[in-house]
């Protein structure tokens, strides 16, 4: 009998930490091998932590059903029906009621909420598919990241920008007007920056005299709603600090982009005239704050001519070469806005992860010339790319990457603690849907 790759997933962002985790009512007939969660998905979770394990069910199967049975750090117990033939469904949701139990006595777990969400990558073709049926332990009230720089900058006051850790938006403004092919996020610009994410990737163009974001062949949101909802954010949130990187590939829209950019946001606009170019990822939160709010930055296709660092028109440098990962940029000393960024062009998460890890190894530690802790920015590109002939469906890859973040960001810090002098956490963490949760376990990583 043949069988089917599958993934399961618990996401613990409960507060505390899950002592155990036990499995009952499996069906032998419905697995194939030891690939199953009786025998590979017991034992205990940190908080903010992932586990993700591979299931092999059976073919020809309707339904692999058991029980999930957690204990937390309190004794507090919380019971999931799991079905994990769901991973074949599209699913995004909080859990149905009637599959979670909870002692009525248990106030802390009540609290809680369980939500679940598949995904899908690699081949199109079932045979080739692996389907992720990920659950998140989680508070029916999304953490408030709103401010949470201001909180870090009281904590560890004078730290570099590139010591710390920050969730990006991957295609930041494809937030609308397209199907699951082309859109990358659900909230828009002002509800990402809520949620917690601090840089934004926008690409920019021209459509019969307005200026909006792109993704392939679709248009996302407007450039101006984007900025205004900056800009509010910025006025609401005055010791937060945004980033803005603006791509363009039609030289006729590049000005207006620049203008509209300084008209919308004046004065916030990070400026800094010192001659040579200071390091924006060397400077201090509290400098960066002093002079400004929103540090804008325009990728290398934009004229020198348009750029204007004593109003704020920051040039992005990319340290790695986005589509082979190699470092470009030697050991010059550049200034501006530095990032190594590298995205991991495939739709496989066991191809995407190694990569990024590798990347991660070999330029973002301190010790490694002109990188983290220096003058660049270390950006971890934790997303999943469609493709054509296989799966295109932007989302289902997105919840197959995201449920396994926590558990990265975890070995990650393992090994910093291990060899600080050589191991540094990634500065930005790239994500398609973003959501308020998965920003507060990268948050968390500055503590």
């Amino acid at each position: 009998m043949g069988s089917y790759h599958t993934t399961l997933s618990l996401v613990n962002f409960s507060g505390q930490k899950i002592k155990s985790v036990t499995v009952s009512d499996v069906d032998d007939s419905d697995w194939s091998g030891d690939a199953r969660p009786d025998r590979n998905f017991t034992g205990s979770l940190a908080s903010g932590n992932s586990r993700c394990e591979r299931a092999e069910l059976s073919s020809g199967i309707g339904s692999a059903l058991f029980w999930l049975h957690l204990t937390f750090n309190d004794s507090s117990t919380m019971d999931i029906h799991v079905n994990q033939y769901d991973a074949y469904s599209k699913n995004f949701d909080v859990y149905s009621s009637d599959r979670v139990k909870i002692p009525p006595q248990s106030t802390v777990m009540h609290g809680l909420e369980v939500f679940q969400a598949t995904g899908k990558d690699r081949d199109d073709d079932d045979s080739g598919a692996t389907w992720t049926n990920a659950f998140y332990i989680r508070p029916k009230t999304a953490p408030g990241n709103a401010n949470w720089m201001r909180d870090l900058r009281q904590a560890k006051p004078g730290i570099r920008l590139n010591a710390i850790t920050m969730p990006g938006s991957h295609d930041a403004g494809m937030y609308r007007g397209g199907a699951d092919t082309s859109l990358t996020q659900t909230l828009t610009i002002g509800e990402q920056l809520k949620a917690g994410s601090r840089y934004f990737d926008l690409r920019i163009s021209d459509d019969e005299g307005g200026l909006w974001t792109y993704h392939g062949t679709t248009w996302g949101g407007s450039l101006p709603d984007i900025l205004d909802d900056v800009r509010d954010f910025v006025d609401a949130h005055p010791e937060e600090i945004v980033f803005l990187k603006f791509r363009s590939d039609d030289s006729s829209d590049q000005q207006s982009t620049v203008d509209l950019v300084k008209r919308t946001l004046g004065s916030r606009l990070y400026s800094n005239d010192a001659s040579p170019t200071p390091s924006i990822a060397r400077q201090t939160l509290d400098n960066l704050h002093k002079k400004g709010r929103v540090v804008a930055a325009f990728h290398k296709n934009f004229p020198s001519s348009m750029m204007d660092k004593a109003a704020g028109i920051w040039r992005y440098t990319d340290f790695g070469n986005e589509d082979t990962g190699q470092f470009t940029a030697g050991t010059t000393r550049r200034g501006g806005l530095c990032v190594y960024d590298c995205y991991s062009n495939v739709n496989e998460f066991d191809l995407m992860a190694p990569e990024q890890y590798k990347q991660w190894d070999d330029y973002g530690w301190q010790a490694s010339p002109d990188s983290y802790g220096k003058q660049y920015l270390f950006l971890l590109s934790w997303t999943l790319t469609g493709h054509p002939g296989a799966i295109l469906d932007l989302e289902l890859l997105s919840r197959t990457a995201n449920p396994r973040l926590p558990k990265a960001l975890h070995e990650m810090a393992v090994a910093v603690a291990k060899n600080p002098s050589q191991k540094q956490m990634p500065n930005i963490v790239y994500l398609d849907y973003v959501e308020p949760h998965l920003c507060r376990s990268i948050i968390d990583m500055n503590r």
